[in-house]
């Protein structure tokens, strides 16, 4: 399953956030037993964050070890932090579809958000089997145009709720990774591409369309 914790960071504190996840939040959900985790930001610099990780399943957020990471008594940074964070958002889905390298992990050097609500609506009763192969056909053209560039697409849906942050994001997510910031326009066109396979088989609605690259914290300048 893939986890995305999505907020923005006060650009005051925004060194600090970067240096509290980097050192001790994403090392302590890793040690929970989270399979993979990294944090991107916004290449726009809205200062928009997107933290990914894949988990073995939902009922990880029940467990001790989990439950652990959220005391202040073991992480004291961890309420300034938050503090700093705003519209928050925590998702999780199941991989519904991918295409590319199936061993990567979640840490390309470059990820395209594309989340949106969609309600099928093609007769016969196998409206998700259908909406989902279609947008796997568009997975396989997307890799076809970039090889060597895009690394791997996943199409997922929103999948139960983490217990103490409960979802109101869109229903479907299309990770792209990339192993290099891809152009502007080669950004744009799949998008585009993406949202045309979507709603050909049903409505769609709450679009977006989000890159990110990883976080990268100089600890040399931090002056906290």
């Amino acid at each position: 399953m893939l986890y995305l914790s999505c907020f923005d960071v006060d650009p005051e504190e925004s060194l600090y956030v970067r240096r509290w996840i980097a050192e001790k939040h994403l090392p302590d959900l890793l040690a929970a037993g989270f399979l993979t985790a990294a944090s991107y930001e916004e290449i726009n610099g809205s200062g928009h964050t997107a933290d990914i990780y894949e988990i073995p399943q939902i009922e990880i957020f029940k467990t001790p070890a989990y439950r652990a990471t959220g005391s202040d008594e073991d992480d004291p940074e961890r309420p300034r932090a938050l503090a700093a964070m705003t519209n928050r958002s925590n998702t999780t889905y199941r991989v519904c579809a991918e295409h590319g390298d199936m061993e990567a992990g979640g840490n390309s050097e470059v990820v395209t958000l594309i989340q949106f609500e969609a309600s099928a609506t093609s007769p016969g009763g196998h409206q998700d089997t259908e909406f989902v192969t279609n947008l796997q056909e568009a997975c396989v053209s997307a890799m076809d145009s970039f090889p060597g560039l895009l690394e791997r697409v996943r199409v997922c849906e929103r999948s139960g709720n983490h217990p103490d942050y409960p979802s109101d994001k869109p229903n479907w997510l299309i990770m792209l990774e990339w192993s290099e910031c891809p152009r502007g326009e080669d950004s744009t066109d799949l998008a585009r591409k993406f949202h045309s396979a979507a709603g050909q088989l049903g409505f769609i609605s709450g679009w977006s369309s989000r890159v990110l690259a990883r976080a990268r914290v100089q600890i040399a300048e931090a002056s906290l």
